[in-house]
């Protein structure tokens, strides 16, 4: 006498699947809106980059252009000056800084300048202490 008493028992072994047509083609657009996905992330990352990089180099200028202020302790500028006139003596321009109100240098008046000065257009500056006052014969002796 033959009694069949089977018992359903399962395991799982590691085997090939073949994917089925709808699952190839699931995959087929899940791929395709991956790589779109990725060119998209990689041309925010260049531009991500792009910006940073920026943002740093302009960073390193201002840090270097401090460097400089402090090591140096000055930059040249463009200032402002006053040119006064037969100052210090007559046919000298006296250059001042108006921001300071430093001297900072004398030079020969330029032809223009002097016609001015001689026409009476600008007021002449005031004889320095130093110098008295040149009469009219000593004056006309000293320009030969």
């Amino acid at each position: 006498m033959s009694l069949t008493n089977t018992v359903e028992r399962f395991e799982t072994h590691h085997l090939r699947y073949n994917f089925t047509e709808d699952e190839l083609k699931e995959f087929s657009r899940t791929m395709a809106r991956e790589a779109q996905d990725l060119a998209a992330a990689e041309d925010q990352k260049k531009v991500a980059v792009a910006q940073f990089a920026e943002e740093i180099a302009r960073h390193k200028s201002v840090v270097s252009q401090m460097a400089r202020h402090i090591n140096n302790g000055y930059e040249m500028r463009m200032v402002r000056c006053g040119v006064a006139l037969d100052k210090p003596a007559r046919g000298r321009a006296e250059i001042t800084r108006l921001d300071s109100g430093e001297v900072v240098r004398e030079r020969a008046m330029t032809e223009e300048e002097t016609k001015e000065s001689n026409q009476g257009k600008l007021p002449l500056a005031a004889e320095s202490p130093e110098q008295p006052p040149a009469k009219a014969k000593g004056a006309a002796k000293g320009k030969s």
